[in-house]
């Protein structure tokens, strides 16, 4: 599905028990911007993220103590790549953009 038509649009999958606050914060915030979002945080990592690629999930916000302590997300793209962590904020945007613009890619081309 593209992003605007995805079921869930961004899962928050915390590395740890200790992060599971940040990612519920994340997924509020998500949800107040009018995206759909979920947690996921049982199993390990690497199963999380398969299960989100498998679910075609377009967008998943890693979560661990760094990002959580910094108020940051790292972003993997449904196509297996892997974003920078940037802020929360800046992750919400970056995905309501992609939602906002009705196309079928994961990252919005820039303005030119």
């Amino acid at each position: 599905f593209p992003v605007w038509f995805a079921p869930v649009q961004v899962a928050a999958l915390p590395v740890g028990g200790d992060q599971a606050g940040a990612a519920q914060r994340f997924v509020d915030e998500a949800v107040a911007a009018g995206l759909r979002a979920k947690v996921e945080a049982d199993g390990s990592l690497a199963a999380r993220v398969r299960d989100a690629v498998r679910a075609r999930i377009p967008y998943a916000a890693v979560i661990g103590a760094r990002e959580a302590a910094a108020g940051l997300v790292s972003l993997r793209l449904r196509d297996g790549r892997a974003l920078d962590p940037m802020p929360a904020e800046a992750a919400l945007r970056l995905i309501g953009a992609a939602a906002d613009d009705r196309g079928h890619g994961l990252l919005r081309a820039p303005a030119t």
